[in-house]
This record gives C-alpha cells, sequence and structure tokens, in this order.
C-alpha cells in the first residue's frame, strides 16, 4: 500500500515541525493560508474516528501547540483546528490528519491560497513553528 504521509512520516529531514512516536506535523504543501500545518498519525489508520483516545489526546494537544505558535509568531488572529473525515467531508488523504490553519487580519501579500509553498518558505516556516 502506497501512502504519501506514511512515506513523510518515515523519512528523515528537517521539514518537522514536531515529531514523536505517535504523531508528527508538516506544513500542507498546498496551504490554505500562510503556515498551515498538518498533524499526522504515524500508524496508517483512515482517520480520527479509528484513532485511539490516547492518539486523538496526543494529536489535538501537538495541534494546540502549534496554533498557539501561529498566533505568537506568525501574527495570526486566530486559528481553525479541523479534520475532514470521508470523502464527503473532502478528505482526499486517507490517513487520519488534523488541520491547523492560521487566519489573518491581514491577507499576507503575494500569498496565493492553495497554490504549492516555495521551498525557502517552507523552511523558514518550519524553523518559526517548530515545537522541541
Amino acid at each position: 500500500m502506497e501512502c504519501i504521509f506514511c512515506d513523510i512520516g518515515a523519512a528523515d529531514g528537517g521539514k518537522f515541525i514536531y515529531r514523536d512516536e505517535s504523531v508528527f506535523a508538516i506544513l500542507d504543501k498546498f496551504p490554505s493560508s500562510r503556515g498551515h500545518a498538518l498533524v499526522i498519525t504515524r500508524a496508517h489508520i483512515t482517520d480520527m474516528l479509528s484513532a485511539t483516545d490516547d492518539l486523538v489526546k496526543s494529536a489535538f494537544t501537538i495541534a494546540r501547540e502549534i496554533g498557539n505558535r501561529q498566533k505568537a509568531v506568525l501574527g495570526a488572529e486566530t486559528v481553525r483546528i479541523t479534520t475532514n473525515i470521508g470523502k464527503a467531508a473532502v478528505q482526499d488523504i486517507f490517513h487520519a490528519h488534523i488541520h491547523v490553519i492560521p487566519f489573518y487580519a491581514k491577507p499576507h501579500s503575494g500569498f496565493v491560497k492553495f497554490q504549492q509553498m516555495k521551498e525557502e518558505e517552507a523552511g523558514e516556516l518550519v524553523s518559526l513553528l517548530k515545537i522541541q
């Protein structure tokens, strides 16, 4: 079975905002706003309804930490933490994950919604949002 999130979780490199034995966090490749992040389960499960209580708690705890960093470091006014479950809810990768999407009072100039992020911007955002 091929899964992009399983492949990313198994890889090494500096693209991780957070990583432990149960979840990892990365920037969304096609963000809806500057700093849009994903918290992804290490175990390949279809969605958060299929996750254990401990895994849900771990994933949402990290999502909350990232949301707080988006506000503190990126200047987000507010944050949306959500998970899409099923095709009708627009889940397009069937591996459990949570979106942490910052919203700004003033949109960032030059930011194009859902356009693939440039490598240099991604590197800068990962270093700003990284959780130790």
